[in-house]
């Protein structure tokens, strides 16, 4: 799901918002983490 998500905001926007009522697989947590710390950042 996050995967698809962030293929369909590929050159769209610089950011989005995914809302769920599951939990992320530790996959999901990996792939999304760098974007994560970036926003923390700023």
């Amino acid at each position: 799901m996050v995967r698809n998500f962030r293929g369909a905001m590929a050159g769209r926007g610089e950011k989005g918002l995914l809302i769920t009522t599951g939990r992320f697989t530790a996959e999901a947590h990996r792939l999304i983490r760098p974007e994560m710390e970036h926003l923390r950042s700023n």
